[in-house]
């Protein structure tokens, strides 16, 4: 992160007479707020995420999803959509894996 940081920081300069004339001594702060920025931004996009609701126990082996799509409880018991040769085109509300 901090090398990527420092590729963008280093990118905001025109030429190295345009880092010569700035304030060199204060260029190391900068560079750190710089990163510290980085990483806040970085830890806003790992953070967004939708939240986790339990899953309640009843009978029906399914439940509806944050977005409404109906989930199976047993994978297998999940329908898989049929392709055939050609050209396919589903509108698609939620895709999982196991």
């Amino acid at each position: 992160m901090a090398f990527v940081a420092l590729l963008q920081f280093m990118n905001h300069f025109l030429d190295a007479d345009e880092i010569h004339n700035s304030k060199i001594e204060m260029q190391p702060e900068y560079y750190n707020a710089f990163v510290c920025e980085s990483l806040n931004e970085r830890y806003k996009i790992m953070g967004n995420k939708l939240p986790i609701d339990p899953i309640l126990e009843d009978d029906k082996n399914y439940f509806y999803n944050q977005r409404g799509a109906k989930v199976y409880k047993d994978i297998n018991k999940q329908p898989m959509l049929p392709l055939h040769s050609g050209q396919n085109e589903y509108y698609i509300l939620s895709v999982g894996f196991s």
